[in-house]
């Protein structure tokens, strides 16, 4: 089995050491096109090379968001099953022509929607199911990063996805209305916003920002009962009744989510409706400027 990675920045460099810890190095090619960033002992090729190499028929694309539908539209056109770093691409009529194609050549098209593989996750669905908390009422997340700036894409692009696929995962139903709050957009680009994802009678806040002096990543689970915090600076999961600390819940981490979605994606048959999550990220964007 040969695989191409395409992109060897921050992300495509963790890719690239998990693949290596499930094939040999010798069958991962890479392309890169700043040379500098690629040490000697990696295999390259150009993109074009990978196209027309009938002994590649699986690519991972970790590039930068704009470049996902270009990228994606051209493996699958060439016959290659394609992992590609949330998310997809930043349109649903994209979305759909690269389904109709990976349907038409009997292609597999996966989007590393990463956290479903998370150990805090899975342990978290499970608490839910036990009724540890009691009814799940709603659900509150924060997504901060420190000073980023990417052209073009929004905040949204960036970060909410991940809500949108974990919404989906833990209510076991698709988002049935969305609703934003404009906070900071500069030059017709959203830098911070706030979302809410409803999903029938439960809703899902969220708030987004690329401005925040303190990276933040958390996420509160409102029961009748109790309430989990998930902080992804801390090692323990905290349940709280009556607004006071009950317990503190220790998570085993076997294997590393990143490794678990390769795996998914090589071997697995992953079948996720990535359309309606593409069309809610178009969706909360054009909400939003059409407010600026």
């Amino acid at each position: 089995m040969n695989i191409a990675l395409i992109g060897y920045g921050y992300w495509g460099k963790k890719v690239y050491k998990t693949l290596s810890s499930i094939i040999s190095k010798k069958n991962i090619f890479v392309v890169e096109p700043n040379q500098k960033k690629t040490p000697t002992n990696i295999e390259t090729k150009t993109f074009k090379e990978i196209l027309f190499d009938k002994t590649i028929t699986q690519v991972f694309i970790v590039t930068p968001e704009i470049t996902h539908f270009k990228i994606a539209k051209q493996c699958l056109e060439n016959n290659k099953n394609i992992f590609v770093e949330k998310p997809l691409c930043l349109k649903k009529k994209e979305a759909v022509e690269l389904h109709q194609i990976a349907k038409k050549n009997n292609l597999k098209i996966y989007v590393d929607y990463i956290f479903i593989y998370d150990p805090y996750v899975k342990k978290i669905s499970e608490l839910i199911k036990k009724n540890t908390i009691g009814k799940l009422t709603r659900i509150e997340s924060i997504r901060h990063s420190i000073n980023i700036s990417k052209p073009i894409i929004s905040v949204f692009d960036d970060l909410a996805i991940h809500d949108i696929y974990l919404g989906k995962y833990f209510l076991k139903k698709e988002c049935n209305k969305t609703k934003t709050i404009k906070e900071l957009i500069v030059s017709k680009q959203i830098k911070q916003a706030s979302a809410i994802f409803s999903y029938g009678k439960i809703n899902f806040f969220a708030n987004y920002s690329w401005i925040q002096p303190v990276a933040k990543r958390t996420m509160i689970f409102f029961g009748k009962e109790a309430i989990i915090v998930w902080d992804k600076n801390e090692k323990d999961l905290f349940i709280y009744k009556n607004q006071k600390l009950a317990k503190k819940i220790k998570v085993k981490i076997v294997s590393s989510p990143l490794e678990l979605s390769i795996k998914e994606f090589m071997f697995g048959k992953n079948n996720y409706n990535y359309i309606s999550d593409v069309k809610i990220l178009e969706d909360l964007d054009k909400q939003l400027l059409n407010l600026a």
